[in-house]
């Protein structure tokens, strides 16, 4: 599926399995250092939390 298929749909839904961990260069591990500091901000939380996490092997099974 291509980005512009996507454009002329609106929207697209999908269950992608996320990598062990993400790789980050030295940018990015600023960026995550400045968000982990809003401690107010829930949207920063989450963001955080989801780059930070590290994944398990096996993905839980597509829910349909």
């Amino acid at each position: 599926m291509q980005l512009k298929d996507i454009v002329e749909q609106g929207s697209c839904a999908c269950w992608l399995s996320l990598g062990k961990r993400i790789q980050m260069d030295e940018t990015g591990w600023t960026i995550l250092r400045i968000l982990s500091q809003r401690t107010n901000d829930e949207v920063a939380k989450e963001f955080v939390k989801m780059k930070s996490d590290i994944r398990t092997e096996n993905p839980l099974p597509n829910p349909t």
